[in-house]
């Protein structure tokens, strides 16, 4: 699948590339999820938020636009 994770910091790349033991594409940003960024999510399977994402209904509305299909 093709995972875009949102709110990346450094330190996590390594831990989130090893646990998807290349059978998944990860793709990174430092930007936070919120409706200015949702639309980077378009043609995405997964996407991977933290704390300090918005998660509203008009991002979910965004992301499911996009084609996301698991968060």
């Amino acid at each position: 699948m093709k995972v875009l994770v949102y709110s990346i910091l450094g330190f996590d790349k390594a831990f989130l590339k090893k646990a998807a033991q290349g059978n998944h594409e990860l793709v990174f940003t430092e930007q936070p999820l919120n409706e200015s960024t949702a639309n980077l999510a378009d043609g995405f399977d997964v996407v991977s938020l933290f704390t300090s994402d918005e998660a509203s209904e008009k991002v979910l509305q965004i992301l499911h636009t996009c084609g996301v299909k698991y968060i």
